[in-house]
């Protein structure tokens, strides 16, 4: 058995709700995503070509990077206009957005690991 990682990029803007600490206040971070997929098929000596991490690339562009990222239950949905948000059903955790892109990766996958910063990172495995 294989497994190949690609890291991938954004930079986007949160806050935890319900959460009473520091990171209630809306802050933003410059993310950064390894994915991992495991495989036993070997082509041409690649477990997996990298291009086949696009598609998540994608999906993060237009969904995540240069987004406001809420809670569904965040009282700042009924008063922001024209921001480009993206509602997670808990609050937007690393734990939770790393869950949320998991179940949006199309690839086998069998970890995501999300970094706010160069410390502090939470992995969801499959």
């Amino acid at each position: 058995m294989y497994e190949v990682t690609k890291e991938l990029n954004f930079c986007a803007a949160h806050r935890l709700y319900p959460y009473t600490g520091c990171c209630s206040n809306l802050h933003g971070h410059n993310y950064r995503v390894e994915v991992t997929i495991q495989t036993e098929v070997l082509k041409e000596g690649m477990v997996k070509d990298f291009h086949t991490f696009q598609p998540l690339q994608d999906w993060i562009n237009k969904y995540w990077d240069h987004h406001l990222l809420l809670s569904r239950n965040d009282p700042l949905l009924s008063i922001l206009k024209d921001t480009k948000i993206y509602i997670i059903d808990g609050s937007p955790t690393a734990e939770n957005m790393a869950k949320e892109l998991s179940e949006a990766c199309p690839l086998p996958l069998t970890k995501i690991t999300i970094w706010e910063t160069s410390k502090c990172q939470a992995t969801y495995i499959k």
